[in-house]
């Protein structure tokens, strides 16, 4: 949260507090901020850390009141390559295009406008990975969507699913 933070902080050109790391980590965190205003250079900053809400039928909402609701890390927009969506990962940026698409709608929905590409922007390994997004691929996650909502609310019970993740978060 505090790299998020002062990432934005950065990315805005407001002034950043880098007295919330641990001293060991300081370096670090220089390191991955400098990372985030390399990669985005030059291109103008839409939003950072940017709340989104969206209705069940995929409309502009507050973030208080969506339905389905978001935080995007950056929205930046270059006029020969468009609008891009990034979402800062502090290490490995090969996740699933879920997360992206998933911005990509709350974009959508609140400024009425495709992005262009999605990118996963590995902080620590200086690394972008992007893809592109399409209108039928949007279409076809909105469907997803809809149909995993519907399973979350017509569930009675939910199974325990153990994995890695457990041991951080879980009892």
């Amino acid at each position: 949260i505090d790299l998020h933070q002062t990432i934005s902080d950065a990315l805005l050109g407001e002034k950043t507090d880098y007295a919330v790391f641990p001293i060991e980590k300081l370096s670090e965190a220089e390191r991955m901020v400098d990372n985030a205003l390399q990669y985005i250079e030059g291109r103008t900053v839409v939003g950072s850390e940017q709340q989104f809400g969206m209705t069940e039928n995929f409309e502009e909402a507050t973030y208080e009141e969506g339905m389905f609701k978001g935080i995007v890390d950056a929205i930046i927009y270059d006029p020969e390559a468009g609008m891009e969506i990034i979402d800062f990962k502090t290490n490995y940026a090969g996740y699933p295009k879920e997360q992206l698409l998933f911005y990509a709608l709350l974009v959508n929905a609140n400024f009425k406008v495709l992005p262009d590409k999605l990118t996963y922007f590995s902080l620590r390994l200086n690394q972008p990975i992007t893809h592109p997004v399409t209108v039928k691929e949007l279409e076809a996650y909105k469907e997803r969507l809809l149909k995993q909502k519907h399973e979350i609310e017509t569930t009675k019970e939910f199974k325990e699913k153990p994995g890695e993740h457990c041991s951080l978060f879980c009892s």
